[in-house]
């Protein structure tokens, strides 16, 4: 916090600009350039000067400042939306909230008379794109919080609503992102019960097998720092929520590698997720190891993963061990980080 406020406070006054479009999450990444020009894709807001060509690294920077700078990522939303801008500007701007917010209020009004509720699952930056729907199921993968008749099947286009109805429906977007975290999956439809297997053939008796040569010992492992690794697994998470995706921890090691951030997965498949974190895995071994490492308030989600999925077993490959059932600490290595089975 104290390096980006000392830069932007060195700028002040000049003709250059802090540019964070390419911010990460330790506050690295960012580079001063010459003000861009009207009809660049990087923005600013006035009196503050730093520009980015996207809504979610400006506001990663405005976080780093402090709370009192909110008021300029809330104006960034308002005048550039959330999405990155494109390059030509011949697109049509997006209307003021003077504009929006009377439209999303009144429909907001309808949905409430008719005992109905406005989706924002689609809601653009010029206010379009909301409708006025049945309650969904408790399935569905519209949700919504508390008394607010509003639904969303996504925290983003949730917490623009929120922005454009006002500064007091704020804490129904922080709760909802509380609740669901970032991209609800949609539920899967009931699997089809597998045809009856045919019998086998005979197996043919396998030739006698060579004996194999002694295995020479490993050396020991040196322990890694459990604080190292639940240290890069939140920093891996973090990521994929500033960028609208998941973290796959469906190969995590000990050390907190192997773990990928990808797009959010479609609903057949096995890569799973519980509602409030975008954390997804393929088996519940590797899914509880990465609630262990983040830290104890994590450890509801890994009992809610195994309610919800029970124990999935990975992929074995023929090249390593995997994580299968609740077995999940197979090598020395991880036995020594975390000091036997955390559940």
């Amino acid at each position: 916090m104290t390096t980006i406020l000392t830069r932007v406070n060195q700028l002040a006054g000049t003709n250059n600009v802090l540019d964070v479009s390419k911010i990460r999450p330790d506050g690295t990444g960012i580079r001063v350039i010459t003000a861009p020009t009207t009809r660049s894709a990087k923005k600013m807001i006035p009196d503050l000067p730093i520009v980015s060509d996207n809504y979610n690294a400006y506001r990663a920077a405005i976080r780093l400042l402090g709370p009192e700078y909110q008021p300029y990522a809330n104006e960034y939303l308002r005048l550039y939306g959330e999405g990155e801008i494109p390059t030509t500007l011949t697109q049509v701007r997006p209307a003021s909230p003077l504009r929006i917010q009377p439209t999303l209020v009144d429909i907001l009004q309808t949905a409430t008379y008719s005992g109905k509720v406005l989706d924002v699952s689609n809601l653009k930056a010029d206010g379009t794109g909301s409708r006025v729907i049945r309650p969904p199921s408790t399935r569905s993968a519209k949700k919504m919080v508390s008394d607010l008749p509003v639904v969303s099947d996504n925290y983003h286009t949730y917490n623009i609503a929120m922005a454009y109805l006002g500064g007091e429906y704020q804490p129904y977007a922080d709760e909802y992102l509380r609740l669901y975290g970032v991209g609800i999956p949609t539920i899967l439809s009931p699997v089809r019960p597998l045809s009856p297997v045919r019998p086998l053939y005979p197996v043919r008796p396998l030739s006698p097998v060579r004996p194999l040569s002694p295995v020479r010992p490993l050396s020991p492992v040196r322990p890694l720092s459990p604080l190292r690794a639940r240290t890069s697994l939140a920093q891996r998470l973090q990521t994929a929520a500033y960028s609208g995706k998941v973290l796959d921890v469906s190969n995590l090691q000990a050390d907190g590698t192997g773990v990928t951030v990808i797009a959010p997965p479609k609903g057949r498949s096995a890569k799973k997720m519980v509602h409030g974190i975008a954390i997804v895995s393929n088996n519940y071994g590797t899914y509880s190891v990465a609630m262990y490492l983040l830290g104890p308030e994590y450890q509801h989600y890994a009992d809610e993963y195994f309610r919800l999925y029970g124990q999935i077993p990975a992929i074995q490959s023929p090249t390593r061990t995997t994580f299968v059932g609740t077995n999940f600490p197979t090598s020395p290595r991880l036995m020594t980080v975390i000091g036997g089975y955390p559940y």
